[in-house]
């Protein structure tokens, strides 16, 4: 906005050209208020993102609705335990160390044990944990798991007991590690086609895996992911959990209802 003043009719109306100015400001200060309302209105209708899925010998590209899978409150939480810089991580108390296990478990889990030591050394600010590091930490999760606290889950994840496994969108973790897909756990992946195949009343084995791969925040779907998540869809086939149903995977009377929040 430009607005004139002329000094002659300031120096001989002052207050009415101020009354004036001020005026023309709060008239400014509306539209522009109205002009960023109406924008931020067109970016939601087009706040999209784009999916890419590797199928070998060709990627599909296309684009999805960022909001439409309604997973802004479900986003990865990662574990910040305390050092006890009384003691060198290594030789720290296999009690202690247990306990830390536990919490990182009861915030993460399931989570894989080397996400869990990744957690611990941080703590103690290390870049890498060595071999008496990883030794320790894995004697510590056998205790956990000894007392109750914890409990191994399939390959080296551990949860907390009696818990089911929760959907997490991986999209803003800090750890990289934790968008391998050798490091989700499989009961999170059980769930997440689970869900897919409950909520959409049976869906193609290429629709599971797109699906669950953006429920992980998984903005492009690599050939090792798209195995990984086979691998549960055959795992809950094999438990009659899932069944054929033409080109369609449908959910069977034995399925446990999947709600992903």
């Amino acid at each position: 906005m430009i607005r004139r003043l002329w000094s002659y009719d300031w120096l001989q109306r002052p207050q009415e050209e101020l009354h004036s100015l001020c005026t023309a400001i709060e008239a400014a200060k509306v539209e522009l208020a109205e002009r960023l309302e109406a924008g931020a209105a067109r970016k939601r209708a087009v706040d999209v993102e784009i999916v890419t899925v590797d199928r070998g010998d060709v990627v599909e590209i296309g684009l999805a609705d960022k909001a439409e899978d309604g997973l802004a409150d479900r986003l990865y939480v990662e574990a910040s335990p305390t050092a006890d810089f009384r003691y060198e991580l290594h030789d720290a108390p296999v009690g202690l160390l247990a306990e830390l296990v536990a919490q990182v478990v009861a915030t993460e889990g399931p989570v894989h044990l080397e996400e869990v030591t990744i957690r611990i050394r941080s703590a103690w600010g290390l870049q890498r944990a060595g071999n008496r590091i990883q030794s320790a930490i894995e004697r510590a999760a056998d205790v956990a798991a000894g007392s109750g606290r914890v409990s191994w889950s399939l390959g080296r994840f551990l949860k907390v007991p009696g818990t089911g496994a929760k959907v997490r969108d991986r999209r803003d973790v800090q750890s990289t590690t934790l968008r391998k897909p050798e490091m989700l756990p499989p009961d999170e992946l059980k769930e997440a086609v689970r869900h897919v195949v409950s909520t959409n009343f049976g869906a193609t084995e290429d629709e599971v895996v797109l699906t669950v791969s953006r429920l992980l925040g998984f903005k492009a779907t690599s050939a090792q992911l798209r195995d990984v998540i086979l691998a549960q869809v055959k795992t809950l086939l094999d438990a009659s959990e899932l069944s054929r149903s033409g080109d369609l995977l449908v959910a069977t009377s034995k399925a446990a209802p999947a709600p992903v929040s």
